[in-house]
Parts: structure tokens; C-alpha cells; sequence
């Protein structure tokens, strides 16, 4: 671009109304430096979306598109790349036919937050700027952004909070002493040591009660020597396995559950491992146990 151009206003369209010229330079008159700072760039599209500028040069673009979509997210980099930090980017496009006035304003404000831009809000519309006429009376939507004051890849240095010197402490400040409710002049000795509150036997160890698994109920355990919690009577008065041809022939149950199974019997029943029978009847197998499986 000839010249130092501090105001950019391009478009993808072959002409602009002057209308909307005067406007630009009215609206950025310090910045255009009376129009001398200023150019005017038509059919950008035929320049493959990119601007002939330098990098970090150019403190405003407007762009103003009469294709719906044209700020994608290519377009938008390339206006960040030639703006400075700081500077202000004006857009306009008409709405996209399928999209509502608020589902293109946001798809606009995220390629804007994408491609580094900050502070979205709405401008004056075509009617008050004269660009009406030139995008056939179609509702565009007019944003302005600005581009962050840092550049990418700056770096700064956090300042270091520094405390005040303690003879500059004003009788403001609450001291230390009285926010605990205490006075230098309280003397130590007269407090109370928590261990002379503590007796004898606070102090002795509880005897905890010996682990015992000498449990009559416990199947497979034998009576230890000088037995006395009855597991030696238990023993005593335990009946053989092998059972009695009376056992067999007349059996009977002080319980009541020999006869249902051994789910039903006791530890020490004289019939587990036996088949379910009925009290009084001789224990027999069943035909389907005495078959051989094949």
C-alpha cells in the first residue's frame, strides 16, 4: 500500500457507495489523519484474502462484505495479523439465509474470540451509514472488536506485592496480641499443666480381654488338655458316625430336622451324609442314586 495507512476499509465487492466513505473518514478523522492515512481496498477476494500491508501496521480495519460467511476464520487472522496491538476492527456481512439474526452473531463472535479479538458490540446500522442500497436492502449484522494491547509471544513481570515497614504500621491495624485475647503481662507459671489433670489410672494401660476361639459350635476343633468350656462332654457324648441297625431301621430326631437333610442338621447329628427320610421309616436310597451315571 502507497503511503502510511493508518485506517483500512476493504470490501469484497467492486465498489463502495461514497456515502459510506465519508463515514469512515468522519467516524476516524485523528486516525485518518484527514483522509491522507486512509485506503480503500475493493474486490479482496480476487487478492486471495490478503492484505498488501506489513504486519502490526494499520491502527483500524473496517471490512464490509456482501457475502454471508465472509469473515471465517482465515479473514479474521489475516486482519489480525496487519493490526496493531490495540487497534479496532469493524465488520459487517448480511445474514446467512438459513440463520437467524442471533445464530449469525454468535458463529461471528466465536471466529472473532478464536482469532484473538476481544469487547464484541454492535454498531450503527446500514440505514445510518448509506450502505443499504449496496447490499440490496438485505439486514447485515455490524460488529466492532479490538484487538487485545499485547502482542503474541510478549512477556511481562508480575510485580512483587511488597510489605510495609513496621514503623509505618498506623494504630489502625488491630495488634497481634489483642486479636488473640492476650496480654504479655499474664504470667506462665500460673497456668495449668494438662497433665496434672490426668490420674493414675488415666495413665495405666487397659488390659484388653485375651482373643478366645474355643468355641463349641466350631466344627473340627478338639478339646485342648484341662478343658473346661464342655467341649470335652461334647466329644463324650458325640455319636459314631457309623450308625446303629437301629439308627437305621427306626430313626428318630429329639430336633425334628434329622429327616429333612443335612442343610436342616445339627454339627453333631448322627445322620449327616445321610439322605432325607421320614421319622420312624428305615433310611433307604432312592432308585435314582442307585443308577449309574452314563
Amino acid at each position: 500500500m502507497a503511503g502510511e495507512t493508518t485506517v483500512l476499509l476493504v470490501t469484497d465487492k467492486p465498489s463502495l457507495p461514497g456515502t459510506v466513505v465519508m463515514w469512515a473518514m468522519q467516524k476516524f478523522e485523528d486516525k485518518a489523519k484527514g483522509g491522507k492515512g486512509m485506503t480503500v481496498v475493493t474486490n479482496i477476494l480476487q487478492a486471495g484474502g490478503k492484505i498488501a500491508a506489513e504486519s502490526l501496521s494499520i491502527n483500524v480495519v473496517i471490512s464490509l462484505a456482501a457475502t454471508p460467511g465472509h469473515h471465517n476464520t482465515a479473514w479474521l487472522t489475516e486482519v489480525a495479523r496487519v493490526l496493531r496491538p490495540g487497534g479496532e476492527f469493524w465488520l459487517q456481512e448480511p445474514l446467512m439465509s438459513r440463520f437467524s439474526a442471533l445464530q449469525t452473531i454468535t458463529s461471528l463472535e466465536r471466529n472473532l474470540i478464536l482469532s484473538g479479538f476481544l469487547g464484541s458490540k454492535s454498531f450503527e446500522s446500514v440505514e445510518d451509514i448509506g450502505l443499504a442500497e449496496s447490499y440490496q436492502a438485505i439486514t447485515p449484522v455490524s460488529l466492532q472488536v479490538q484487538k487485545p494491547n499485547w502482542e503474541l509471544g510478549s512477556a511481562f513481570t508480575l510485580k512483587k506485592r511488597t510489605l510495609a515497614p513496621k514503623e509505618d504500621v498506623t494504630d489502625d491495624v488491630i495488634p497481634l496480641a489483642k486479636s488473640w485475647n492476650w496480654s504479655p503481662d499474664v504470667d506462665l507459671d500460673e497456668l495449668i499443666d494438662e497433665d496434672e489433670l490426668l490420674t493414675e489410672d488415666d495413665l495405666r494401660r487397659p488390659e484388653l480381654p485375651v482373643g478366645d476361639d474355643c468355641s463349641v459350635e466350631k466344627v473340627g476343633k478338639k478339646a485342648c488338655k484341662n478343658c473346661s468350656c464342655g467341649r470335652v462332654e461334647l466329644e463324650e457324648k458325640k455319636v459314631s458316625s457309623v450308625l446303629t441297625a437301629s439308627q437305621i431301621n427306626n430313626p428318630q430326631s429329639a430336633c425334628g430336622n434329622c429327616g429333612l437333610g443335612d442343610a436342616f442338621r445339627c454339627n453333631g447329628c448322627p445322620y449327616r451324609g445321610q439322605p432325607p427320610f421320614k421319622l420312624g421309616e428305615k433310611i433307604t436310597l432312592s432308585s435314582s442314586l442307585l443308577v449309574a451315571d452314563a
